[in-house]
């Protein structure tokens, strides 16, 4: 399962990808000229992931990479400023497999919330908001 989405900031489209048999998620840069790079593993140890999704959580105006895990709780992947580097930040209470994403604004407060699909627990809306920043 994939995603596209420019990452990067490079006006190009890179794919971000699940891997079950590894059990990590992947983002593959797209370098131009129908190329891509070297798969470079999302941070994290190895869990394993069924589906994913691609949104713009906490509106910087890049994608953010949503991974949603079997029986464990999901992972949130921002782009962490330059280069290729992201900052993972867990959701949901790890019940169940996520195998559907979808993303809108369902409180009216102008951040995107996360919407799951689940097998063997209660799908659920997990609302965003504004990030803490400790003044």
């Amino acid at each position: 399962m994939g995603a596209a989405g420019d990452f990067d900031g490079d006006g190009r489209l890179d794919l971000a990808i699940i891997e079950e048999r590894q059990r990590l998620a992947f983002v593959l840069f797209n370098r131009g000229q129908r190329r891509f790079g070297e798969l470079e593993a999302l941070p994290g140890p190895p869990r394993p992931p069924y589906a994913l999704a691609v949104a713009d959580l906490n509106r910087d105006g890049r994608p953010d990479v949503v991974v949603g895990h079997v029986e464990m709780p999901g992972s949130v992947y921002f782009h962490a400023g330059q280069g290729h580097t992201f900052q993972e930040v867990s959701w949901n209470d790890g019940k169940g497999t996520v195998y559907g994403l979808a993303f809108a604004d369902f409180d009216g407060d102008g951040w995107p919330d996360i919407v799951a699909a689940r097998s063997d627990a209660p799908n659920g809306i997990w609302f965003s908001g504004r990030p803490k920043t400790g003044r």
